[in-house]
């Protein structure tokens, strides 16, 4: 036993706080003696060299005895166990060692080591508490999450029984909760028609259903991320964020309410979009994010607050060392798995740019395998699908005699078997610009065609049905049927107003009906153009009944046409 007084100062000289591991655990004034406590802090701090607030919060350690734990911590050691880990679950090495070592052979052996480095509290449980679990042919991981809980085994196995008659998936944090609150949390979502993930867990179900009141009377969509706040804090957050004129979503539900207001206000200060990833970062990080990205010019995207600074500087070092761009895709991936991209793309002569960071280093090598075994052409859009996704597409072209181009591995196998078939189904012709939309929308832009009378080819695909629908309105209630063509709707309905009124000012509007290409200039450009060709002493619509050449050639062209021209010929000055 030692008294309360001479607790405070032993501990007050390791600039511990008394009062926290006494709040924590009162058994320590009682089972703990001053010699074999100091003894041990000293073990701890002096030797191992851990930090004193870790032993706040396993204060059990500090009645165990000292030549236990220096048993337990040389076992430890000798299994290459990452003693960072160690440090944050001291309660770990307040284990009889007899029985440490027997859990840590057991897990070992039947889950790896990788379980026990990533949750070195496993080691304090009981082997036959994890036997017992196991009768419920639970996944390994669920097991020993299961495991670590405080609830009993009998609770357990009525959880996992719950979950599985009510076909809910079980998860970690189901076991945060006793069997009464899961079949409560599950009624209430049921009833709400809402989705069952793991953060529902986090909350009770009256808790559950006054967040739902809020998300309902603010309009705010019910995703699982508005779960990780208290109903009271959801609100606030709303508040501020409509108060700022900025949607709540996502991250925004993870940090504390003033900090969500800070953020808000950081962005805007540096002309930021607010969106939810950077609500991933506190402020600090967040200032530091930005000093880092404009020492370095980097744009500031939402992919850059996927990182902590410390991180973000390791990418910048390696994409500056292997000379890589750095663009917002890079930053989806840590410094290791980006130099491990850089390896395999130039072992297979691949460039490391943009999509190829969409997927880790192992899905990359496996994607790049399977183009190469297919012959087909390694472009940024397949990262955009997995190495299987990427293998079924490829087969599913082969299969319906469609060149395996960028533009298909933008959708999904089954999808691009919908396409075709609503391709068959109207004879369109299957080119790559129809898998620029989804399947739906397909069918919506055909449906507009066939209603329109318009030739379905590749341009029409690369409006929204609600586009063209726009541009058939405007040129049929202004111009007539007659101009309904394929190439004069594809052009939006804005451009179309200012350059069809233009154009029939100068009494050449029938021409395009034929020579459509003039619509992808501007009325200033088109004015430009005339100008050019008026003083070279052409006309602008030729014999063939067709808009003079200037007016479809590219800016570049026509930039190197001017002077060309110029160099032989100054009365024409330019604009």
């Amino acid at each position: 036993m030692i008294d309360t007084n001479s607790f405070k100062g032993l501990l007050d000289k390791y600039g511990m706080d008394a009062d926290s591991v006494i709040k924590n655990n009162s058994k320590v004034l009682i089972r703990g003696n001053y010699s074999d406590i100091e003894a041990t802090i000293n073990y701890l701090v002096n030797d191992l060299g851990f930090a004193s607030r870790y032993i706040e919060k396993a204060p059990s350690i500090l009645y165990f005895n000292v030549s236990a734990i220096r048993k337990n911590v040389e076992f430890l050691k000798r299994q290459g166990i990452i003693f960072s880990n160690v440090e944050k679950c001291l309660h770990v090495l307040s284990t009889i060692p007899w029985r440490l070592e027997e859990t840590y052979n057991y897990v070992r052996d039947n889950y790896g080591d990788q379980f026990i480095n990533r949750n070195v509290s496993i080691l304090s449980v009981d082997i036959e508490r994890i036997k017992e679990i196991e009768k419920l042919g639970l996944d390994k991981r669920l097991v020993l999450s299961a495991a670590l809980t405080f609830l009993p085994v009998s609770e357990i196995k009525k959880i996992v029984e719950i979950c599985r008659k009510n076909n809910v998936e079980i998860i970690g944090s189901v076991f945060r909760k006793s069997s009464v609150d899961i079949e409560k949390i599950i009624s209430t979502c049921r009833q709400n028609n809402i989705e069952i993930t793991g953060t529902v867990f986090m909350r009770s179900a009256e808790e559950i259903e006054d967040i739902i009141s809020i998300c309902k009377r603010y309009n705010v969509g019910i995703t699982s991320s508005v779960f990780n706040k208290t109903a009271k804090d959801l609100e606030q957050i709303i508040k501020i964020c409509r108060d700022n004129n900025v949607e709540p979503v996502g991250n925004m539900f993870q940090g504390n309410v003033l900090e969500v207001e800070e953020i808000i206000s950081l962005c805007r200060a540096n002309g930021m979009e607010v969106t939810g990833s950077i609500f991933r970062s506190n402020v600090d990080e967040i200032k530091e994010i930005i000093r880092i990205c404009r020492e370095n010019n980097i744009e500031i995207t939402s992919t850059v607050f996927h990182k902590n600074p410390l991180e973000l500087k390791r990418i910048i070092s390696v994409c500056k060392k292997n000379d890589i761009e750095m663009t917002g895709m890079i930053f989806l991936r840590s410094a290791d798995e980006v130099e491990q991209i850089v390896e395999i793309c130039r072992k297979y002569n691949v460039r490391p740019v943009g999509n190829v960071f969409y997927r880790d280093n192992f899905e990359v090598e496996k994607i790049i395998e399977v183009c190469r075994a297919n012959g087909v052409e390694i472009t940024g859009s397949v990262f955009l699908k997995k190495a299987d996704e990427v293998e079924k597409i490829i087969a599913l072209c082969r299969d319906n005699n469609i060149k395996v181009s960028g533009t298909v591995f933008l959708r999904k196998a089954d999808e691009i078997e919908r396409i075709i078939g609503i391709c068959r189904a109207n004879n369109i012709e299957i080119t790559s610009s129809v898998f620029y939309k989804k399947a739906e929308e397909v069918e919506r832009i055909v449906e507009v065609c066939r209603v329109n009378h318009i030739k379905m080819s590749g341009g029409v695909f690369s409006k929204t049905a609600k586009q063209l629908q726009e541009s058939v309105d405007f040129v049929r209630d202004n111009y007539g049927d007659d101009y309904l063509t394929n190439l004069i709707v594809i052009k939006s309905a804005k451009g179309l107003s200012r350059t069809l009124p233009y154009l029939d000012e100068l009494g050449v509007l029938e021409t395009v009906r034929k020579s459509a290409s003039i619509l992808t200039l501007t009325v200033e450009e088109i004015k430009e153009r005339k100008k050019f060709i008026d003083s070279i002493g052409e006309a602008m619509v030729l014999e063939n009944g067709r808009f003079n050449v200037v007016f479809g050639m590219s800016k570049n062209a026509y930039a190197r046409r001017v002077a060309a021209l110029s160099k032989n010929n100054s009365s024409y000055g330019g604009k």
